[in-house]
């Protein structure tokens, strides 16, 4: 069933409570019918049903069907905001009657209609009236025949009975008793009552909890969140850790390859496998691509250092590969020492065969 006048958030399967708005005029913003469906659908469910008014009134006999149903269900009604006319009667008879402390509650003599329906409508609200609450004949009276309308604040709701308990919360709406427009009034109090609704659709919204969830369930995920929270500062605690420990490893590994890409390159210098003077090129050749390093030094038998016999193994080379096959690859294989007299002394073409042969590498 589409509960359109239930309250949002207040009817789950952990709860037999359910709160029910009177919010509008009747007849007009309040079909009696459908509040009435609504109602019985709540009562076969089980639920308690509290009846929250804000209204202006309206249609008298939409009135009596829904004061007939809270009566028959034994819902309470509470007073938010405003109950005024006929809100007023069906808050007189709820189970439980109820008042916010800045709540307003007015009566005045029915109107619209003949002399004689007026006449009888307005006896019958008088009963309403003094049924349950301190107000003598005379008083309820003088409001059925008057010409004006009769306000109360809650504080005198409670005092002359027509209210059994008085809630306390929130901050007062400043000079509301003064404003002598039921309509002006029930804007303000609508606004007021909304400002929170709003602020509990946005704090859902924010958690992605459903609509038919309580300021319990806020609460409680609010809770699991801080929760949360805990365990993530934790991990990130830990993952910090990890961090730390992997910098540590990665600075060890990077001087162990520097150490090791030394060694190799002095030894070569020892040996005679390249000239000493291009020790510091060949170090950080070796820590970029130490593997592709050590390889080229191991093949090379001993360092040409005359040009002349360079051209020689490279001519002796040609007879064997054409210069444009040639790669980093073959070099390092069959011509070693052309190539370590690359490295010394044509660095830009070392450095282009060795890119070359590293894009081979990662593409295969």
């Amino acid at each position: 069933m589409e509960l359109k006048y239930t309250e949002k958030g207040v009817t789950n399967s952990d709860s037999n409570q359910v709160n029910m708005l009177l919010y509008g005029e009747l007849g007009t913003e309040i079909n009696a019918r459908d509040f009435i469906d609504e109602m019985q659908w709540h009562e076969n469910q089980d639920r308690q049903i509290q009846i929250k008014i804000n209204s202006v009134g309206g249609r008298v006999f939409d009135g009596y069907g829904i004061m007939n149903a809270v009566e028959e269900m034994g819902a309470d009604t509470y007073i938010v905001g405003l109950a005024a006319s006929m809100a007023g009667v069906i808050a007189q008879v709820g189970k439980r009657r109820r008042a916010n402390h800045r709540a307003v509650f007015m009566a005045h003599p029915p109107q619209n209609g003949s002399k004689e329906l007026l006449n009888i409508i307005g006896t019958t609200l008088s009963k309403e009236l003094t049924s349950r609450s301190s107000l003598s004949e005379d008083e309820v009276d003088n409001i059925m025949k008057g010409k004006k309308d009769v306000w109360f604040d809650a504080d005198e709701m409670y005092s002359k009975g027509l209210i059994d308990e008085l809630v306390t919360s929130g901050a007062m709406l400043s000079n509301v008793i003064n404003k002598s427009d039921k309509n002006e009034l029930y804007e303000a109090y609508n606004s007021l009552i909304n400002l929170k609704i709003d602020k509990m659709e946005q704090v859902k919204k924010q958690l992605n909890l459903l609509e038919n969830r309580t300021e319990a369930d806020v609460v409680s995920a609010v809770k699991g969140l801080q929760s949360e929270a805990g365990k993530v500062e934790n991990l990130e605690t830990e993952n910090q850790s990890l961090k730390d420990e992997l910098k540590t490893l990665k600075e060890a590994n990077e001087a162990d390859l520097v150490a090791k890409a030394t060694d190799l390159v002095k030894n070569a210098v020892k040996t005679g496998k390249c000239p000493e003077d291009k020790e510091a090129d060949w170090i950080e050749a070796a820590i970029a691509n130490y593997d592709l390093v050590s390889n080229t030094l191991g093949a090379i038998s001993i360092v040409k250092q005359k040009k002349s016999a360079v051209v020689t193994v490279i001519n002796k080379a040609n007879d064997l590969k054409d210069e444009a096959e040639k790669d980093f690859e073959y070099m390092s294989k069959n011509e070693p020492e052309a190539l370590a007299t690359m490295f010394e002394e044509d660095k830009d073409k070392y450095e282009e065969l060795e890119k070359a042969y590293n894009e081979k590498f990662k593409t295969n």
